[in-house]
């Protein structure tokens, strides 16, 4: 999905009359994109359905000038994850934790 947080600090939070315009700009040329979900069913894993979802978005988004992809929070011990995205040169900046106490 692109990125719409340059486009929503333009539109102030608003969307009409004109702010809405910021939005379908960023739609189309955004060149940030965020991946909210990505995964695969367990009976697809390991099949290299992988490779051609990543060749697919490689292609789009190299066609479309795209030059950022941020990935929503993933659990520090996924490393099936991390293996995805080692040849991409990730940046980590932003960490959570989450903590627990019983009441």
């Amino acid at each position: 999905m692109p990125s719409f947080a340059e486009a929503l600090q333009k539109a102030k939070g608003k969307l009409f009359p004109f702010e809405f315009w910021h939005l379908l700009q960023a739609k189309k040329h955004s060149k940030d994109v965020v991946f909210y979900l990505i995964g695969v069913t367990p009976e697809y894993q390991s099949r290299g359905l992988t490779a051609i979802l990543f060749e697919g978005y490689y292609n789009v988004f190299t066609k479309k000038g795209i030059k950022t992809c941020i990935r929503t929070a993933e659990l520090e011990e996924n490393h099936a994850i991390h293996n995805l995205w080692k040849n991409f040169d990730p940046k980590i900046h932003k960490k959570r934790k989450t903590y627990s106490i019983a009441i």
